[in-house]
């Protein structure tokens, strides 16, 4: 007897995420069938699935440089470095991670909106 596929609700149900998640997982890893317009998911595709999250979840947390890619040339700069201790490491890396997130001009960014355009005004006189 063939096993009933489930949907895009139903799945995201089964992984405990929602429905907008399971679409972005879902182009990192592409485990479904195409039935008809829709997606469906089998009992493997989301095995397969769960198995995915679970590698970049575990990918993630183990994503800390060594020594020698902290120590890698950056700009032309080529001093070595001293040998660092792990935990100079893993404090160097946060603080690399930070300096590159607030790298950002000083000014908050104003999203979509477009400034207005301002009248111009002519030296010339109407006479």
């Amino acid at each position: 007897m063939s096993e009933i596929p489930v949907g895009m609700d139903e799945a995201a149900r089964h992984l405990g995420m929602s429905r907008r998640t399971l679409t972005e997982v879902l182009k990192r890893h592409p485990y479904y069938t195409r039935g008809g317009r829709a997606n469906v998911f089998y009992a493997a595709d989301l095995a397969k699935l769960r198995h995915a999250l679970r590698e970049e979840t575990w990918q993630k947390a183990n994503c800390i440089p060594s020594t020698a890619e902290l120590a890698a040339p950056i700009g032309g700069f080529t001093q070595s470095l001293p040998a660092l201790s792990e935990s100079d490491e893993v404090l160097a890396y946060l603080i690399a991670k930070k300096q590159k997130k607030s790298r950002s001009g000083s000014r908050p960014s104003s999203g979509n909106v477009i400034p207005m355009a301002s009248k111009s005004r002519s030296h010339s006189q109407r006479q």
